[in-house]
């Protein structure tokens, strides 16, 4: 008899977590309705100000709603405003809209990866032409092991934007992350580090769109012969790690590709030494300046590191190639009677500090540094702009540094 009991306590029971079991179900394909149904409300709205806060809200929340949902529930979703695409590949589901935004449209995605990495991000990108003048699709591009995706003109077949690989995009996210552990960044350089390279053995290195993954930073020459493509890890404790490859193509058409190791910690007198990809100053490059001195093509990089949390770091750097060598680092810049081969800025991370090329002055321009009180010279992260203003002009064979000039109605 008490074995009986047991058995039909037991079949009671799990009537019970079935039928809960049922019930999560529900109420989650229900969440994912609200959603959907909220983002459609959202997209109409016409005051941008109203938009950028009901939408914020709305990221959050469909972060947590499409990463609490199983794959069968997001699988039995059937979405009417969303549009919903599928990668089995890397076990990735994707939920998007579009967005008419007057003369460009933007996209707003989620991709929510089932794998080990159990990841959810969401994004939003741009597209700079107006909906009204697109018959849109989204449609996966998929080239060799590469899964992304892009918008494109269904008449003409014409590409308007370019994913080229989910996986990167939500990678570099994890790099981003200062929550992220150790290993899940040491595992996230991997992967992107290879996925890059193989990315650019079949798509054209020098020209293809990166603007779809905002994280990697690239600068082009304007002859599209060189092109340097930086990321950077930033880690719990707040220190950073930077990444990134030069390509360079070469008179004879072939192409060479250089990877980057950055070895920061390692250089004892940054501004003084020429350095090799191998043994790289890591900085992630916003801005390059072609010039020529003493017959040799020198790229200058603007960049920026971040360092513990308390100091950051702006970098004036060179690049150039020596018998189909790729150097960092040139004796051109001259500054009093001290001649540098980069450029190195230190200050406060609590500020910000202006470091741009002016091109009606031909000039690096950038802020003057000091610290906030003179017992404090030499210790960086009290150092922060003054409202003078320095530069670097080019002359003959060098920038020439040029002390406290005028920024007025620039």
């Amino acid at each position: 008899m008490a074995r009986f009991f047991v058995f039909i306590l037991s079949i009671l029971l799990s009537c019970g977590v079935l039928a809960q079991q049922q019930d999560n179900s529900v109420r989650a394909v229900s969440q994912l309705s609200a959603l959907e149904n909220d983002a459609s409300r959202i997209a109409a709205l016409v005051d941008e100000n109203q938009y950028s806060f009901e939408h914020q809200n709305w990221r959050e929340r469909a972060v947590k709603v499409v990463a609490n949902a199983s794959v069968a529930e997001i699988d039995s979703f059937k979405p009417h405003f969303f549009g919903k695409m599928s990668v089995p590949e890397i076990s990735t589901t994707i939920f998007y809209y579009l967005r008419y935004m007057g003369n460009r449209t933007s996209i707003d995605w989620i991709a929510r990866r089932t794998d080990k990495y159990e990841q959810v991000e969401a994004f939003t990108d741009i597209i700079p032409l107006p909906l009204k003048d697109v018959h849109k699709l989204l449609r996966p591009a998929v080239v060799h092991d590469m899964y992304g995706f892009e918008v494109a003109d269904s008449i003409s077949g014409k590409r308007l934007w370019w994913m080229p690989d989910v996986t990167i995009r939500m990678m570099f996210e994890t790099l981003a992350d200062v929550r992220g552990s150790h290993s899940d960044k040491v595992n996230a350089e991997k992967i992107v580090s290879s996925r890059l390279r193989a990315l650019f053995s079949y798509d054209d290195a020098l020209t293809s769109d990166m603007s779809a993954l905002p994280r990697l930073y690239s600068v082009t020459s304007s002859d599209n012969m060189v092109r340097v493509l930086t990321y950077m890890t930033v880690y719990n404790d707040l220190t950073s790690h930077c990444d990134g490859l030069v390509i360079h193509r070469r008179e004879n058409g072939a192409i060479d590709v250089y990877e980057l190791t950055d070895a920061t910690d390692k250089i004892k007198s940054p501004e003084r030494v020429k350095v090799g990809p191998e043994k790289w100053y890591g900085a992630v490059y916003y801005a390059l300046v072609e010039s020529k001195f003493d017959k040799v093509n020198y790229y200058t990089l603007l960049g920026y590191k971040s360092n513990d949390g308390l100091v950051k770091t702006r970098v004036i750097e060179t690049l150039f190639f020596d018998k189909r060598k790729c150097k960092f680092g040139a004796p051109i810049f001259e500054h009093e009677k001290a001649t540098y081969h980069r450029r190195v800025f230190r200050y406060s991370a609590g500020v910000n500090m202006m470091l741009r090329y002016d091109e009606k002055r031909k000039s690096i321009v950038f802020d003057h540094l000091s610290p906030n009180n003179s017992m404090f010279i030499g210790e960086f992260r009290y150092y922060g702009p003054d409202w003078s203003y320095d530069s670097y002009m080019k002359s003959g064979n060098c920038w020439q540094f040029k002390e406290d000039i005028e920024l007025r109605n620039q």
